[in-house]
């Protein structure tokens, strides 16, 4: 928020680096996209067993997915437009960066009648997964990651309104 070079180099930029060569290292599949398995989409999307199975867990959640969309561009745009960053974000860590976001699956969506609305993680679910729990996943992107609003993609925005009063399970 306050564009402060050294806490930016302190703080957000090991952390940054570090959540982001994770994923880089654990999702990507052979065929270089990112599936973040296994995994949960907030409590209520949970495997339905131990081990998690491609047929008792999730796959992509919505947090997940919604964050490393909001995320990885403004870490971009945030090194590429502050001139007291080039020299902590080299162009290594960019291409990086710009590798994994190119990597990243859609955020995930299903039907609901005509309309096409968020979802809590890639549809359809597996049989086995537990889904339950008041959270709702499928609004990460309105809310805390600011996807889906009035200033930007209309076409999310249109989703993120169909999705208002949707109930997953």
């Amino acid at each position: 928020h306050t564009l402060d070079a050294s806490e930016f180099e302190a703080t957000v930029f090991p952390l940054s680096v570090a959540v982001t060569d994770f994923v880089a290292s654990y999702y990507i599949q052979p065929d270089g996209q990112l599936a973040i398995w296994p995994t949960q989409s907030l409590e209520g999307y949970r495997p339905g067993g131990f081990p998690p199975t491609n047929n008792n867990t999730v796959q992509n959640d919505m947090p997940w997915v919604a964050g490393l969309h909001a995320v990885i561009p403004r870490l971009i745009q945030l090194a590429n437009a502050t001139p007291a960053l080039r020299n902590i974000v080299k162009s290594t860590q960019l291409e990086k960066w710009s590798k994994l976001h190119s990597s990243l699956p859609p955020l995930p969506t299903t039907t609901q009648g005509d309309s096409t609305v968020f979802a809590a993680a890639e549809m359809p679910y597996p049989p086995g997964a537990v889904l339950g729990g008041s959270e709702q996943p499928y609004m990460y992107p309105v809310h805390p990651y600011r996807l889906a609003t009035v200033m930007g993609d209309s076409s999310l925005l249109q989703i993120a309104r169909n999705t208002i009063g949707y109930n997953a399970s």
